[in-house]
């Protein structure tokens, strides 16, 4: 699921106007609230090409058509962290971690902004992806032309 901009400043200004409100408890103020539209839960690279495509070009983003399997990665992730343990290099970050977080999937749900704010998305997921394809797949050299 993905939001974009127009989406995000509406849920902007339904958020400015419930906080000017007061209620009991203080309403809204504090609460995490997620915004989403309808875009379906999809690949982060097939959305990415869906953006990012000219008609005619090919595609500018490609997944690789080789992968590892996730306990095969999970494996290597603790025998790098062993090794890194033996030779006492210190990592930022754990390898199992990154492991950890490449396979995970985050979905989110926007049912306090309906319910507190009466979001509903006002621009539809296939014109936000029109309207994002066509910013990313502009003309550069034109637009330097015309700063």
């Amino acid at each position: 699921m993905t939001i974009l901009l127009g989406n995000a400043a509406w849920a902007h200004i339904l958020a400015k106007d419930q906080l000017l409100v007061t209620r009991p408890g203080g309403g809204i103020a504090g609460l995490p609230i997620f915004i989403t539209d309808d875009t379906p839960a999809s690949d982060l690279f097939a959305f990415a090409q869906k953006v990012t495509a000219q008609a005619d070009l090919s595609p500018r983003c490609y997944p690789s058509r080789w992968y590892i399997p996730a306990f095969l990665a999970y494996l290597i992730a603790v025998l790098l962290e062993l090794a890194v343990l033996i030779l006492r290099v210190p990592l930022s970050v754990s390898p199992r971690g990154v492991v950890s977080f490449l396979g995970s999937i985050v979905l989110y749900n926007r049912l306090r902004a309906s319910v507190h704010l009466d979001y509903t998305p006002i621009f539809q997921p296939q014109d936000s992806c029109r309207r994002a394809n066509k910013y990313y797949t502009r003309n550069k050299k034109f637009d330097e032309m015309n700063l």
